[in-house]
């Protein structure tokens, strides 16, 4: 899974990976979330680009993300650090 920035800021503001992560963690995270498929894996990595360029880029535009409703409750985490 080709992790960009995009892709560690979404899985950090929602929780689902923390900070300092390391590329092993994040490459079974994705890969899990997959089922190692190469397909379903270049989905997932566009996906996570577009939301990335779209909502969760170096300031998070929360509002309108399909996967707002995900977030913890008080918004994103450590939304300055990824």
């Amino acid at each position: 899974f080709p992790v960009d920035r995009s892709a560690l800021r979404v899985a950090v503001r929602h929780g689902w990976l923390s900070l300092p992560v390391d590329d092993d963690d994040v490459q079974s995270y994705f890969r899990s979330a997959t089922a190692s498929d190469p397909e379903r894996m270049k989905q997932l990595s566009r996906w996570m680009h577009q939301l990335g360029e779209a909502h969760c880029g170096r300031t998070p535009n929360c509002g309108g993300c399909p996967l707002e409703r995900f977030l913890p409750e008080g918004g994103p985490i450590d939304p300055d650090r990824c």
